[in-house]
């Protein structure tokens, strides 16, 4: 089966000198705890520009026979529903957002 995986961040452009500027990328959080760790990370305040919230989708195959062990061992009575299913994915892959195909 395909599923789709989201991976969520935080951006943030920092100048470090005339015309340069480097790219901080964290895990997701907020714009102010972002600003805080770049702080302690030695940049200045005010050289914090751009903050952005990204999120990076792919996609992956999963084995179909996984799926149905962790379905079997579930104790949802409508195993085939798409929400059980998507339940059983998401205890291989926490970030899976849905199943795309079979």
């Amino acid at each position: 089966m395909t599923i789709e995986i989201e991976k969520r961040y935080t951006l943030l452009l920092v100048r470090v000198g005339k015309g340069l500027y480097r790219q901080l990328l964290f895990a997701d959080m907020s714009e102010q705890r972002a600003r805080l760790l770049a702080c302690e990370y030695g940049y200045r305040q005010e050289d914090i520009g751009l903050v952005r919230h990204e999120a990076l989708r792919y996609r992956r195959q999963l084995d179909d026979e996984l799926v149905r062990s962790i379905l079997e061992r579930m104790p949802y009575h409508e195993r085939n529903s798409h929400e059980a299913m998507l339940a059983a994915v998401r205890r291989i892959v926490p970030q899976a957002t849905r199943i795309v195909g079979k």
